[in-house]
């Protein structure tokens, strides 16, 4: 069986449905496979998956800087209900050859650990429920991004009110905290359904699996071998036994200093001496231009690195109306690019995120060394140790 060739760009897969991609994987299932061209075969299956994850990437990029669009969304809910799941389950046909050819070499000992637990754990009950998962969270966003609130006058998103969370005035800071509370309880039964649906849905997954719960079956399929779910209760006893009575103490402080009665929610991010509150940046190009020198006092790379994303068009950094909330970075595999996807409003917590998503770039930037699309993520524990560091 022979699969047309590979196209040198993920654009080409931009439009593309399942039907298009399946004979890509199809060839790569029925190639006759032993250790004289298994390093041939998992470059190729590499490659296709730099390809297929990267215009996923791009979908998904593009998608949550505008969940208004209608064209972004049909493009996200292709990739996340119909390529991805199905994708999945071709991926654990090709792991479960690799595993069974009994191939192991030095850099490829954990690879190949991940592609057995992976492959065990897939059943092909699950790949509909993917889907299902893919399309509530895609509708979550769409839910979270379109949230408005107005504010004397003027209609704000609710990440536009933290600066007014800063605020001096005690007032102001509750106006703010309610008003945004208020946007979320506006439409508190569609996220809760949300939430309902996408409990039962992942129970459903874990059960499937051969787990009691979607908490056990996940630990694993995030591949965390080295500790246990045991380890993360005594991890979390450990929290709530030595740091949320230091935490106490730190709010009892800044109560104090404050002259409160008592500490509310919005009295958490104001200046407890009542100075003015850090701007660090008025626009996005600002915080870029002043980061980059910042990332060039730890290595000149980075700084390289990020103005790089920034000319390529790969950083969104501002917050507006119809953009979905957190942050993340992500990575263009076949390009070896990462972007940053972040919702800045000129605090100096945004400089935060934006050192740490910097360093999930930074990271990715370096891995993108390793010859396969396999071997550049350490996980998502060392993946976020990096980014801290970083």
């Amino acid at each position: 069986m022979s699969a047309p060739a590979l196209p040198d760009s993920a654009a080409a897969f931009a439009d593309a449905g399942w039907d298009d991609l399946a004979p890509h994987f199809e060839e790569l299932a029925a190639r006759p496979l032993d250790e004289s061209n298994v390093e041939e075969w998992l470059a190729d299956w590499s490659q296709l998956d730099s390809l297929v994850s990267e215009a996923a990437a791009l979908a998904n990029f593009a998608y949550t800087c505008n969940t208004a669009d209608r064209a972004r969304e049909g493009a996200q809910l292709r990739f996340g209900t119909e390529i991805g799941p199905q994708a999945t389950e071709q991926r654990a046909r090709l792991q479960k050859r690799l595993v069974d050819l009994g191939y192991v070499r030095p850099g490829l000992e954990t690879t190949v650990r991940r592609f057995r637990n992976q492959a065990e754990l897939f059943h092909a009950e699950n790949v509909p429920l993917f889907a299902e998962v893919s399309r509530l969270v895609t509708g979550w966003s769409k839910a979270s991004g379109a949230l408005t609130v107005e504010w004397d006058g003027e209609e704000k998103t609710p990440a536009q009110l933290i600066p007014f969370l800063e605020s001096n005035d005690r007032a102001t800071r509750e106006r703010a905290f309610r008003l945004r509370a208020d946007a979320f309880m506006r439409r508190r039964d569609e996220f809760a359904d949300v939430y309902d649906e996408l409990l039962d849905v992942r129970q459903r997954i874990a059960r499937n699996a051969g787990f009691a719960n979607f908490r056990d079956y996940t630990h694993l399929e995030k591949n965390r071998f080295d500790y246990s779910i045991d380890d993360c209760l005594r991890f979390q006893e450990a929290v709530e036994k030595a740091v949320l009575p230091a935490l106490a103490r730190i709010h009892d402080r800044r109560r104090e200093r404050m002259r409160l009665e008592s500490l509310r929610p919005w009295d958490i991010s104001a200046d407890a001496e009542a100075r003015p509150p850090l701007r660090p940046f008025e626009s996005v190009a600002e915080l870029v231009e002043r980061a980059a020198p910042v990332f060039e006092q730890v290595d000149p790379d980075f700084r390289t690195y990020l103005e790089r994303m920034d000319a390529a068009g790969l950083l969104d950094l501002q917050n507006r109306k119809g953009k979905a909330p957190g942050a993340y970075s992500a990575t263009l595999h076949f390009r070896r690019t990462p972007l940053i996807f972040m919702n800045a409003v000129g605090v100096d917590d945004d400089v935060r995120t934006m050192l740490h998503e910097s360093g999930h770039a930074f990271h990715s930037f370096e891995a993108s060394r390793q010859p396969l699309i396999y071997q550049r993520h350490p996980g998502s524990e060392m993946a976020e140790k990096t980014a801290i560091e970083h």
